[in-house]
């Protein structure tokens, strides 16, 4: 008998690299090319704080705590919510928990809605990032799915999602994006956020936010606007943090959990102590330990005026570069000006499924099903050809539909 041999193929994901080879421009959402052109400055300057803590090792050989680096946390609540809040002040008030990557912090902040707050579903707009939906599953959650964006919506200046969340049960909870948002690089305006907040608010909704991309949209603190907005309202809720993109850390996967309480809690004590207990046997039977380079690194950026200085203008360096990307972009594609307001390292194509084919089968140019690519994948080498190809596809669908009258050619650059 072989128990081995009952075991079925999985299902591929989207970073799967089959039919990948020398001459494919592979421009999925979860490839990553450490050489990107983007990221240049900021990936030389973590490259030579990496050479300053290899000379200057600290003595530490122990296992860090199941909750992390304290050091660390602290400086990664104070850049989620900005160092002057007074949100950071209040010690029953911010609970964090170093994790293995953004991917842990998703993990075990679902894991404790599941089985410490006992909820048992959670609502998600999509589209979103595909592990979302695969971690809510396989945590034991239901997956209510609600609308994110919508190329209509942009255009009459209206959003689904908040008519949407008018309609979730009261004490619910919803999985979204702060910003960057992941695959489709459109966030909602303040406005918007506003009154979505006011329906969680209202309805008391536990809201997850996912801040992956922090610094690489519009600036530290407008990426963690929506964040900070809420805290503002006294409510709970939770944030998973990554430091994989914005610290180019892809290697050492840090990220880190932040349960926000609500404040003057006649029993904030004992809220804390259980959250902190909570969270210490989840992690105990997820990884046990946190690694410390990376917890080591981001933390001696985040407390060091100087290297933190450094770090900003880098970050500033990425923002520049991709909107210097999406404004190629919006030329070579011969797009509107919608793919503008698209913030980070993604955006959505508006083409269809044969179209998406055929740019796999005739030109050797790798998407997601949907339509959306990872800027920093693009380069000198490669972008006049990505180009050309989907300009090549959208020009013979308007043919073969029997010239099309101009106004009526689909757009390229659109929300999803």
């Amino acid at each position: 008998m072989s128990f081995f041999a009952i075991c079925a193929e999985s299902q591929p994901s989207s970073s799967d690299a089959n039919g990948v080879n020398d001459n494919t421009i592979d421009l999925r959402t979860e490839t990553f090319p450490y050489y990107s052109e983007h990221f240049h400055d900021l990936r030389q300057y973590i490259t030579d704080v990496r050479k300053q803590l290899y000379l200057n090792p600290k003595p530490h050989r122990e296992y860090l705590p199941n909750l992390g680096s304290q050091e660390f946390s602290d400086a990664a609540r104070s850049l989620c919510f900005g160092p002057e809040n007074p949100i950071l002040q209040d010690e029953h008030r911010l609970l964090g928990i170093q994790t293995i990557g953004g991917y842990g912090a998703i993990v075990v902040a679902t894991h404790f809605i599941k089985n410490n707050l006992k909820l048992s579903r959670v609502y998600v707009p999509l589209p979103t990032w595909e592990e979302h939906i695969g971690i809510l599953e396989r945590n034991g959650l239901e997956v209510c799915a609600m609308t994110w964006r919508t190329r209509d919506e942009a255009e009459r200046g209206e959003c689904r999602l908040i008519k949407e969340a008018k309609l979730m049960p009261k004490h619910s909870a919803v999985l979204l994006q702060a910003s960057c948002h992941n695959p489709t690089g459109q966030n909602l305006t303040k406005a918007e956020w506003q009154q979505l907040l006011d329906i969680f608010e209202e309805n008391e909704v536990l809201p997850l936010f996912d801040l992956a991309y922090q610094g690489l949209g519009r600036s530290l603190s407008d990426d963690a606007w929506p964040i900070r907005e809420f805290a503002k309202r006294g409510k709970e809720f939770l944030v998973a943090q990554s430091f994989s993109a914005n610290f180019y850390l892809f290697d050492e996967s840090l990220g880190h959990v932040i349960a926000g309480m609500a404040p003057n809690h006649p029993d904030s004590q004992k809220t804390f102590q259980n959250l902190h207990s909570a969270f210490s046997r989840i992690v105990q039977v997820k990884w046990a330990n946190p690694a410390f380079f990376g917890c080591r690194l981001v933390t001696e950026v985040l407390t060091n005026p100087s290297l933190l200085e450094s770090w900003k203008n880098a970050l500033k360096s990425v923002r520049m570069k991709l909107q210097k990307e999406r404004n190629k972009m919006i030329t070579g594609l011969e797009a509107d000006e919608i793919a503008s307001k698209s913030e980070g390292i993604y955006v959505v194509l508006n083409l269809n499924e044969s179209q998406i084919l055929k740019l796999q089968t005739d030109f050797n140019i790798l998407m997601d099903p949907n339509g959306s690519i990872n800027m920093t994948c693009l380069n000198n080498k490669n972008r006049t050809r990505f180009y050309n190809a989907v300009n090549a596809v959208t020009v013979t669908d308007t043919k073969d539909k029997g010239k099309q009258h101009e106004d009526d050619v689909p757009l390229i650059l659109s929300y999803i």
